[in-house]
């Protein structure tokens, strides 16, 4: 026997005993260890659930347990909604001024030597009593007139034909050639004339030496 022929032998062991281990139950069933807990242990799984209102008075205690992120937007909420500063603020949680500077998210600062209007006034006491400001409602675009359409130049009107002069025009040619010179500035002198109209040309070509005459 071979090299070669002594490892196909063994590779044919190999794969003839893995028709012969044992792999996994009869039943065929694959469990999870979820499957043998209590209703108890499952919802010891899940974490707590928290909602928080963006658009109504927070108490101080909710607000710190607040993300950063969600922080920053509440208070900016408060400020472009109110224009509320850290006073109002501060007085709305119960705290001092001192203790709402301190936790102050990042990226966050109050407006310097700001006031709030009558009307932010009004607005930010109708908040504290619990009432939920509406969302504002974007203007309408006031619609475009419509542009009128760009019409095509009206093509220039002919004169009328009692004011139309209609000429006959012979042109001859001698020498036997026809000089196309000659034909255009013809026509160019007689279409600058006022109250001329050239319909259709006719160029005659009549060569005396022969009884044919050519038109053009």
């Amino acid at each position: 026997m071979t090299d070669f022929d002594y490892d196909c032998y063994l590779k044919k062991q190999v794969a003839h005993s893995a028709a012969r281990r044992k792999n996994g139950s009869r039943s065929k069933r694959c469990t999870l260890p979820s499957d043998t807990m209590t209703e108890a242990q499952k919802k010891k799984l899940n974490g707590r659930v928290v909602t928080y209102y963006m658009n109504r008075p927070m108490t101080w205690a909710d607000f710190k347990t607040m993300p950063e992120d969600l922080k920053k937007q509440y208070l900016d909420f408060l400020v472009s909604e109110f224009d509320a500063g850290s006073k109002q603020i501060s007085q709305m949680f119960g705290i001092a001024g001192g203790t709402l500077t301190k936790y102050i998210p990042a990226g966050f600062a109050f407006r310097k030597a700001h006031r709030m209007d009558k009307s932010k006034v009004e607005a930010w006491e109708r908040f504290l009593a619990g009432e939920t400001p509406q969302p504002k409602e974007i203007p309408a675009q006031p619609e475009e007139p419509a542009q009128p359409e760009e019409q095509a130049p009206a093509e220039q009107e002919l004169p009328a034909e009692e004011n139309v002069t209609f000429l006959n025009v012979t042109l001859n040619f001698k020498g036997g050639e026809i000089n196309p010179d000659l034909m255009a500035d013809a026509i160019t002198v007689l279409r600058c004339l006022p109250g001329v109209r050239i319909v259709q040309t006719n160029v005659n070509w009549i060569n005396k030496n022969s009884d044919n005459p050519w038109q053009f």
